[in-house]
């Protein structure tokens, strides 16, 4: 019972200690974060006060700290030192944090930053916004400061370069980052130093701390892709071996299926290596695979959605094998002609110094993907799918309001002799609807997320069914494409033929176990070549 006792003592005193630990000590006038080092200060014997950069401060503002917070939530034992509490000093001069002490700068080096000297930077120009206007001047003029990196990892901000970098600091010390606005920052989460920028010369820079981006999402669809590249490959594979799916909607789901696989492929490496570096020419070759990959699939899903309309509203010459390919052979100069368009519009951007950052796609620049910056994704993917996915669905629509019209035509010809015909010829069209129809849920409605996803969450914190849904489209597709009772019967009479149970459609040969002769016979059974041997 004894030691009982002696366990749970231990316990709670590890519980107290640790939630203490977090805690700054209750007889200090202020927390360590709004408060700076002023252990070289002069201290007046008189009043106990003590002057530092120009301020007093009373003895009921400063005292001797033992520890140091080196976050928010992370304290830890430090040699006693002398403390100012400098954020409650002037109330009309909030606090900012700064990376280094007032006259030095941060500079990185092989240990990490550091702070270095430099008369220079005494006084450091920020621009303040009282929510109306904006003033520009010194920021130690705006503002009193505390001293020190709010955390361990620290993220430079560029607000030239991109978008979710733009910040504004506020008249109170707060920051609001990015445009549109993402989050807003106290000074515990930031701070500021002088940098050495474009042309030479220091400019005020703000550093966040780095926040690990949420890979839920990310691990979710690198699954889901991982599942369906084989799926995939199986579908094509069936519709490459099958001679009766190699017609002109077959060939173009296949190429669809193709530029799939290639960028799930490719997509799924730039994900699976996160920030970490690749060599640049890399980067880029993957980057660009990668856009002309999904970028093709969406105009060949754009050409199943043109020639399923075209097919049914009866605008299409006779059908032969000769007419046939010249038609895939458009289509193709279409799907993979526009692409490479639009991967060549890229690349002209992207080297050309007059386009502004913003508006240039930074394919392999800081990313091996489209760059951060929410213009370049507009017009470069975004856009194009909105468009591509607006035209599938006017085509769809047309398409049903079609099957509607001649199945009510139909409908109105049940006493003619023909009618069989019709219904049947009209049965096997709207079965073919009713699979593409599938088709343009699974691939058309999920492919529209995309875009909404991307305007409502740029994070795509709200879409995740829709992402795993995209990435796992093998799955889907192989259900049902391969699937089909039809295309079933045909894998096992293809396998069949394969095994010797079926003659060939075209020929069946026979051979007789004789000495004189070979007889060769087409599927009617007539006699097409005899050959007589001389042995």
């Amino acid at each position: 019972m004894a030691r009982h006792h002696e366990t749970v003592f231990a316990i709670l005193l590890i519980i107290v200690t640790k939630s203490n630990a977090d805690l700054d000590n209750l007889n200090v006038p202020c927390k360590y974060l709004d408060s700076i080092n002023i252990t070289n200060g002069i201290r007046n014997t008189d009043d106990d006060s003590i002057m530092f950069e120009g301020i007093s401060y009373p003895k009921t503002l400063h005292a001797t700290y033992d520890y140091a917070f080196i976050n928010e939530s992370y304290r830890q034992r430090e040699a006693p030192h002398e403390r100012g509490c400098i954020c409650a000093m002037d109330p009309l001069k909030p606090c900012v944090r700064m990376c280094c002490p007032r006259g030095q700068y941060l500079t990185p080096g092989l240990n990490g930053s550091s702070c270095a000297k430099n008369e220079n930077v005494f006084n450091m120009s920020v621009t303040v916004s009282d929510g109306e206007r904006f003033s520009e001047g010194n920021i130690f003029d705006f503002f009193n400061y505390v001293v020190g990196k709010p955390c361990a990892g620290i993220n430079k901000m560029e607000p030239a370069e991109r978008q979710e970098d733009v910040w504004v600091l506020l008249k109170n010390g707060t920051i609001l980052r990015g445009d549109p606005i993402i989050e807003t920052l106290d000074k515990n989460k930031y701070c500021f130093t002088a940098m050495v920028g474009s042309n030479d010369t220091f400019e005020t820079t703000l550093l966040t701390c780095f926040k690990e981006p949420d890979r839920t999402r990310d691990y979710w669809v690198l699954c889901g892709m991982f599942i369906s590249v084989p799926f995939l490959v199986a579908t094509i594979i069936v519709y490459t071996i099958l001679p009766e799916l190699r017609n002109v909607h077959g060939k173009s789901l296949v190429s669809y299926l193709c530029a799939l696989v290639v960028g799930y492929v490719t997509l799924a490496l730039i994900k699976l290596n996160g920030s970490t570096y690749i060599e640049p020419v890399l980067c880029r070759t993957i980057g660009y695979i990668t856009y002309f990959a999904f970028l093709s699939a969406f105009f060949w899903l754009n050409v199943i959605s043109f020639d399923l309309w075209r097919n049914f509203c009866g605008i299409h010459s006779r059908r032969s094998n000769t007419h046939d390919l010249k038609k895939f052979v458009y289509f193709s100069l279409y799907a993979w002609g526009s692409t490479m368009l639009m991967v060549a519009i890229c690349i002209a951007m992207d080297n050309s110094p007059s386009v502004p950052t913003d508006f240039q796609p930074a394919i392999g620049i800081r990313e091996c993907f489209l760059g951060t910056s929410r213009w370049s994704q507009l017009l470069y993917l975004y856009l194009p799918i909105m468009m591509i996915m607006t035209s599938n669905l006017i085509f769809f629509v047309l398409t049903s309001w079609k099957i509607r019209k001649v199945q009510m035509e139909v409908e109105k010809m049940t006493n003619k002799a023909d009618s069989k015909i019709h219904r049947k010829n009209l049965d096997k069209e709207r079965a073919n609807h009713g699979l593409f129809m599938r088709l343009f849920i699974v691939m058309g409605v999920t492919w529209s997320m995309e875009p909404i996803s991307w305007i409502i969450s740029p994070e795509g914190t709200y879409f995740y069914p829709t992402d795993v849904m995209n990435a796992i489209q093998g799955v889907i597709i192989f259900f049902l494409f391969v699937l089909r009772a039809r295309v079933k019967q045909l894998m096992v009479k293809r396998w069949q033929i394969w095994r010797g149970k079926l003659q060939s459609k075209r020929s069946v040969t026979t051979t007789r176990n004789s000495a004189t002769g070979v007889t060769i016979m087409d599927d009617n059974n007539h006699t097409d070549v005899e050959m007589t041997s001389n042995n």
